[in-house]
């Protein structure tokens, strides 16, 4: 798989911000998994109480220059530790991208993880969740058996916005130099496999 760099452009913070509004991507035919409904919306659970998404919004452009433009961001995973994403450059990377509330993430959430066993030992994969509450995250996290990799938490959809990803499930592939691709859409187990391969 070519991997590019992928400038940012103007209109991916509007995209981005249609995150909130949108669905899961189109498919042609979904099948839904128990406890997953297919009219499943991205607003979630509204409360009067504060925000239960426990995490700062992530800082973006604080890292030294030689590193890459969309690897500058601070952000929080969804196990509340730091990540810096600085510490992406020199390895391997897959940005798996999610919302809990999606469907099909749900029906991809599985492949995704059987997946993590077989892919290059040197190719790290991340999570990166949508507009989420707290709860609701670390639910899908464990439903789908993906304790294993850290899920960095994005509550305003700054980091997908500096990835252009304009909604879920998507993948983002960055090898060791830091050149990035986003690939749209459900992937599914091989072809995470892939990916990862391409970059190992």
């Amino acid at each position: 798989m070519k991997i590019r760099n992928v400038s940012m452009k103007a209109a991916t913070a509007a995209a981005a911000g249609a995150l909130i509004l949108s669905a899961c991507s189109p498919t042609t035919e979904e099948t839904e998994e128990p406890g997953v409904s297919s009219s499943a919306s991205p607003t979630v659970e509204v409360s009067s109480e504060p925000s239960t998404v426990e995490s700062e919004t992530p800082t973006i452009g604080a890292a030294p220059a030689d590193v890459p433009a969309q690897l500058q961001f601070q952000a929080t995973t969804v196990t509340g530790e730091s990540f810096d994403g600085a510490s992406i450059l020199g390895t391997p990377t897959l940005i798996w991208f999610w919302a809990e509330w999606c469907t099909t993430c749900n029906l991809e959430a599985p492949g995704i993880a059987d997946a993590l066993d077989e892919i290059p030992a040197n190719v790290q994969v991340l999570g990166m969740p949508g507009v989420s509450a707290q709860n609701g995250m670390e639910r899908f996290v464990e439903r789908h058996g993906l304790e294993s990799i850290q899920h960095v938490i994005d509550p305003d959809g700054s980091l997908w916005s500096n990835f252009e990803v304009p909604y879920q499930p998507a993948l983002v592939i960055i090898d060791a130099e830091g050149n990035v691709e986003t690939v749209p859409g459900s992937v599914g187990k091989d072809g995470l496999i892939q990916a990862a391969e391409s970059i190992a």
